[in-house]
């Protein structure tokens, strides 16, 4: 199943990502524990502030992405 995003204004699809249950990710989770290490905080608060440069330089993309996804102007 996928959540699937609509421009409420045009009805245009916008994009699809795909769902999972609690049951699913509660399966993947467990599939995965033990296999890698977790990373050490240094590394998760680089990979943090990495996301969040990335969505200070596609500002504009993201504000238009978000008005399309409800139905209004910028």
């Amino acid at each position: 199943m996928d959540l699937v995003s609509i421009n409420p204004a045009t009805l245009e699809e916008l994009g699809r990502v795909p769902v999972a249950d609690a049951a699913e990710v509660e399966r993947k989770i467990a599939a995965l524990r033990g296999r890698l290490p977790a990373p050490p905080i240094e590394a998760r608060v680089a990979l943090v502030r990495r996301a969040a440069e990335r969505m200070r330089a596609d500002a504009a993309g993201l504000a238009e992405l978000m008005t399309r996804e409800q139905g209004k102007p910028i």
